[in-house]
């Protein structure tokens, strides 16, 4: 589910603030692409040299608030992007303790207004999270908080008998991180995730998907 809670905030500080926007800047218009699907889409994935299979199914609902609760002069109205997926398999993404089978598990906000940062959500409550792993727009060799970073932009992969043309994110192998840790992750202009690679050497991969429009 792509939740978005509309609230309307009214400042404890002094005005200058607005609480009634003229307009709602939205995300970059790449993470409509990459990231951001509507309601009812899906994607099916499978644990290579396994059986295990997991269907991801997207809810979305629109709404908006501001970082602050309330704009001044200096900041934007913005929309900020809550995505959360409904799972067939509860241990996707690594053994889920609390076996949730809906899950929030990535975040999208810009902070000044150009960038919009997606962090892969703690509350997925896994060991996978690659926390603040992507930007938009995005650009070869850029780094993301940490160990993660744009490692290529045109990955070429080859899944469910077709090549996807991807984005590739890459966070450093450790020691200390859990084996279920994502250390590359691939998307695909017009489909999303293509594919997760663990630390493990376990690797989640695209079988079927839909797109709704």
């Amino acid at each position: 589910m792509i939740a978005f809670s509309m609230t309307t905030h009214s400042c404890k500080d002094n005005p200058p603030c607005i609480v009634q926007c003229d307009s709602i800047l939205e995300a970059h218009p790449d993470a409509f692409q990459f990231l951001i699907f509507p309601k009812g889409s899906w994607w099916e994935y499978e644990l290579l040299d396994s059986e295990e299979v997991d269907t991801l199914i997207l809810f979305h609902n629109n709404t908006f608030y501001t970082d602050n609760y309330c704009v001044d002069e200096n900041e934007v109205c913005k929309f900020n992007y809550d995505l959360a997926f409904r799972h067939t398999n509860i241990d996707y993404n690594g053994m889920s303790a609390d076996k949730v089978v809906c899950r929030t598990e990535f975040f999208l906000k810009t902070f000044n207004g150009k960038d919009w940062v997606v962090q892969h959500s703690a509350r997925a409550k896994n060991n996978a999270s690659m926390g603040h792993f992507l930007n938009f727009p995005f650009f070869p060799d850029q780094l993301y908080s940490n160990d993660r970073f744009m490692s290529d932009t045109s990955k070429m992969i080859h899944a469910n008998g077709l090549d996807f043309q991807c984005i590739e994110i890459t966070a450093l192998k450790g020691n200390s991180t859990h084996e279920h840790r994502i250390i590359k992750i691939y998307l695909s202009r017009g489909v999303g995730i293509v594919r997760d690679e663990y630390q493990n050497g376990h690797i989640w991969q695209l079988k079927s998907h839909f797109i709704n429009h």
